[in-house]
């Protein structure tokens, strides 16, 4: 019989698969990484330097952000730096701004809507590059989005979760690369964090 040689850190539940393994289920590692995150939890990588894993914690993928930039975003940023004082220009910016604000909205919702249908769900590689690469692009589309530098605005939000899914998605992808039998794994959200993004949805 094979004796363990660690334990779950969430539920101590002995560990018998691989070495570098630091939790037992699903479950287990999603409230690991909200616990890093909410702590700032900083653990040793192989070599033993620290290693940050924290909300920036995002890994380096800039073959993701590869997007050509939307009609609308340029039309935006066009008019960003218009006078005010030019004649017709403070209501086509304005107009800019909404349409601008419209489009990554209906994005986010496209984003949120997938992930929370692929919840619990086996997905393979491919399909997980393809949930980064969309969740990315709208991440670094929302660093434009007129509202993002209001303190508490929606905007703010939404691309906090947005970075949430990355990081969410980045993780399985790492799992199912590494899985023995199957280049598949999956997801499992906290209640909490399901029902505020089901509620950001609505409103």
């Amino acid at each position: 019989m094979n004796t363990p040689a660690k334990t779950c850190v969430i539920c101590y539940s002995p560990l018998y698969s691989r070495a570098d393994k630091t939790t037992c289920s699903d479950a287990c590692r999603v409230r690991l990484h909200r616990q890093r995150q909410n702590e700032d939890i900083h653990e040793p990588d192989e070599e033993g330097n620290g290693q940050s894993t924290g909300h920036d914690a995002l890994l380096d993928l800039p073959w993701l952000r590869q997007q050509p930039i939307t009609s609308t975003e340029r039309d935006y940023l066009n008019r960003r730096d218009e006078p005010e004082d030019h004649e017709g220009a403070s209501e086509q910016k304005r107009s800019s701004e909404a349409a601008l604000a419209k489009q990554l909205q209906a994005d986010y919702v496209k984003i949120v809507e997938s992930f929370l249908e692929k919840e619990h769900k086996r997905l393979r590689s491919r399909q997980l590059r393809q949930m980064l690469r969309t969740s990315m692009y709208t991440y670094e589309s929302y660093k434009l989005h007129p509202q993002l530098t209001q303190a508490g605005s929606n905007a703010q939000k939404c691309q906090k979760d947005l970075r949430e899914i990355i990081i969410i998605i980045q993780e399985t992808h790492q799992d199912a690369q590494n899985g023995w039998l199957s280049h598949t794994s999956q997801y499992e959200l906290t209640k909490k964090w399901r029902r505020q993004l089901q509620e950001r949805l609505l409103g």
